[in-house]
């Protein structure tokens, strides 16, 4: 679509271990080229999914490739996850994609980062650190570029993956708010009340009564 609109935009290329392979569907494609051709800068990488992903993850060349390709790449697949509507009242977006990925290299890994420690240390200090900046220029880089703050990001993260838990878990609140970062129960009441409106009890009560 980007390439209908401004002509040039985009060049597709289908890449796959070989020229020509099968779908899972049986439809034989034709690719542009091999992952052992494929060399350069790469403006947005998907991996497609389908049945021969389970097969696909256990290919070490493939994975080898895609951990080279996606070190050159502006944007990973994280990004351009799309997810089916979801029954029974479930949050209909990830919060994940609420804000932009980056211009910047270290803080697109450090947004990638964040989302597999939601229960560690987020504050801006701390990952000043590990972006090795200083607070301050931390705090306004992630801002221009990302469009929100990071402590937004972060609280909009954890409630995101708390709703997830409370909506498919069999886990307490406690261990719900320990899993997710928000430290105590009364820390996670507080911002799903601000956030959502009602308590994650409420959340979860409710979230049951509309799928059953």
């Amino acid at each position: 679509m980007a390439a209908r609109l401004v002509k040039g935009a985009y060049a597709v290329e289908i890449v796959a271990p070989a020229r020509s392979f099968r779908s899972w569907s049986g439809v034989r494609i034709e690719a542009h080229n091999t992952i052992a051709g494929c060399r350069g800068a790469i403006d947005t990488l998907i991996v497609a999914g389908g049945d021969g992903v389970a097969a696909a993850e256990q290919d070490e060349r493939l994975i080898a490739f895609l951990r080279r390709a996606a070190r050159r790449s502006r944007r990973v697949a994280r990004w351009l996850v799309l997810f089916l509507r979801r029954p029974g009242g479930q949050s209909q977006f990830s919060a994940a994609l609420a804000g932009q990925p980056a211009e910047r290299e270290p803080l697109r890994e450090l947004q990638g980062w964040i989302v597999d420690h939601l229960d560690e240390d987020l504050s801006v200090p701390a990952l000043a650190v590990r972006a090795c900046m200083s607070p301050r220029n931390f705090a306004r880089a992630f801002k221009r570029e990302v469009g929100m703050t990071p402590a937004a990001y972060v609280e909009a993260l954890r409630v995101e993956r708390a709703r997830g838990l409370l909506e498919t878990g069999g886990e307490g609140i406690e261990q719900v708010a320990l899993r997710c970062g928000f430290g105590t129960v009364e820390t996670m009441r507080r911002v799903f009340r601000r956030r959502l409106g009602v308590s994650p009890g409420d959340y979860r009560d409710r979230f049951h009564r509309r799928a059953a």
